[in-house]
């Protein structure tokens, strides 16, 4: 059987459309699923609880529109939606879906996937139920050997700052989006780190059991998405933990690449948005027109209201709750204009 992508099928239409997939079938849970779209390419990123059914809907709702003209070939497995994966970190709420539910799915198929860093749990902190890592990283290998028609590519991304690299879509419009990886500089799992944080983390939410957690969360990729003068950050579940700690995942972060990010027009609120990250000031820092949490309770928008009452530039959207489409249209001689829709059904 000869697979068709119906990738091919789209509009070369200069419009770039990041899809933000709700997970209002997790009631009060934390899930990530975003899709970027142009010219027929897709990027999901991270993908989600495995039972955030809306998240296979949605994508098949991706297909079925590219096969509008063609359809008589909605029910032809040989007709898939390809897609290329961009994993934060390796946890069950940002790569569930895609492992139990999309690889071995008829209708889809895999391009590039990108793996973040390996975190390495020293031993004396192993806690092997609770280390996602050691959990997923191998599940997912099993998963893709089991492919039959294989068409995917890994791609690992080690730690560092000197392993910053950025790949582009080649659509043919003049304009192109490229992706930045940015990996995390160094490794949290590591034993100096885990020793210095077991006072700090050892009486927090979860005790000593939430130490490997936080190491994967923190081992999270940033992928920073540029397209005609906007620009997008994700961050994964890097972590902000502890007010008075100056030497976490999320502080590295910020030191090693918030002077090349800078000024941004999307941004994904780090963990989902919880409140006891305290990286509001951090997140506010890039003067986002558009932040992005996605929890279902996050009480980031009451936060900000609170701590910044004068601002008017930045919109909280809360993208557990709600399905949205940002759409990015490149403009002659302009950047893009930047707009977003509120969908009224999941889908």
């Amino acid at each position: 059987m000869k697979t068709i992508f119906v990738n091919s099928f789209a509009k070369k239409d200069k419009v770039l459309r990041l899809h933000c997939i709700s997970h209002k079938t997790l009631p009060n849970q934390k899930s990530d699923a975003f899709v970027f779209e142009y010219c027929g390419e897709f990027y999901l990123i991270d993908g989600g609880m495995p039972q955030a059914t809306n998240v296979v809907t949605y994508l098949l709702e991706l297909r079925r529109a590219l096969l509008k003209d063609h359809s008589e070939a909605l029910d032809d497995p040989s007709y898939k939606l390809r897609l290329n994966w961009i994993i934060s970190h390796f946890h069950i709420d940002h790569v569930g879906a895609v492992i139990e539910k999309l690889l071995h799915h008829p209708f889809f198929a895999f391009g590039d996937i990108y793996c973040p860093p390996d975190t390495e749990i020293a031993e004396c902190y192993q806690i092997h139920e609770r280390d996602g890592d050691e959990k997923l990283r191998p599940v997912l290998k099993e998963a893709l050997a089991k492919i039959s028609d294989p068409c995917f590519r890994i791609i690992d991304i080690p730690f560092g700052k000197e392993n910053v690299f950025t790949v582009s879509t080649e659509s043919g419009t003049g304009r192109e989006v490229t992706f930045t990886f940015l990996p995390p500089p160094r490794d949290l799992g590591e034993k100096w780190y885990m020793d210095y944080t077991y006072d700090l983390y050892k009486t927090d939410d979860g005790g000593i059991e939430r130490m490997p957690v936080t190491a994967v969360n923190s081992a999270s990729v940033w992928l920073l998405v540029r397209f005609d003068g906007r620009k997008f950050l994700f961050t994964g579940d890097t972590t902000k933990r502890e007010k008075y700690m100056y030497s976490e995942g999320l502080e590295f972060m910020m030191e090693a690449y918030a002077r090349e990010i800078g000024t941004l027009d999307v941004l994904k609120f780090i963990h989902h948005g919880y409140a006891r990250n305290h990286g509001l000031d951090a997140m506010m820092s890039f003067s986002p027109e558009i932040l992005l949490v996605s929890k279902t309770d996050s009480k980031i928008p009451e936060l900000k209201a609170r701590k910044y009452p004068d601002d008017t530039h930045t919109t909280v959207l809360n993208v557990a709750d709600e399905t949205l489409v940002v759409t990015c249209t490149s403009q002659s001689g302009d950047r893009a204009t930047l707009t977003y829709e509120i969908l009224e059904e999941p889908v």
